[in-house]
């Protein structure tokens, strides 16, 4: 009697490992899928926040909206801030960077290359008898997913 696997034997075998290890891909990648999409995410709402913190910083204590125009909007963000010697600070996007500029200085760049700026619109909202108004859109995609979001929200100037 001779020992070991017969031919039929050794294509069953190789039938089950290969269904198990197909089995095993398919229900793993979903997983690594979410993992990807979840880190983008999170990618987005750490820019945001990142960006809207930078905002807010510049127009606490502003005195001065230069740009947009009252009752206006426009791709660039330009305010004097009291007691800042860098007057004028200016927020713009350039081939999707969102850029802060000091004292008419070169811009730094602001946002990390992992997320892109689609869209960035300021508008100048006066009030009667009421400090100014900024209206911000932002439009943030991911570089590397479909993932993306648009935030819009009005910030009041003030000391």
């Amino acid at each position: 009697m001779k020992k070991g696997f017969t031919l039929i034997e050794i294509l069953i075998y190789l039938a089950l490992v290969s269904l198990i290890t197909t089995i095993a891909i398919a229900s793993v990648y979903p997983l690594i899928d979410n993992y990807y999409r979840n880190q983008a995410r999170l990618d987005i709402e750490g820019e945001v926040n990142f960006l809207m913190r930078k905002i807010n910083w510049a127009l606490m204590g502003a005195y001065l909206i230069n740009q947009p125009t009252a009752g206006s909007t426009s791709t660039t963000l330009s305010i004097n801030k009291e007691g800042f010697s860098q007057n004028p600070i200016a927020f713009d996007v350039n081939n999707g960077d969102f850029r802060i500029s000091l004292a008419g200085a070169g811009p730094i760049v602001l946002n990390n290359v992992n997320v892109k700026i689609e869209k960035a619109e300021f508008e100048h909202i006066s009030q009667s008898g009421l400090p100014a108004l900024v209206g911000i859109e932002l439009s943030i995609k991911h570089s590397n997913s479909n993932a993306s979001t648009t935030i819009k929200t009005k910030i009041g100037l003030r000391k």
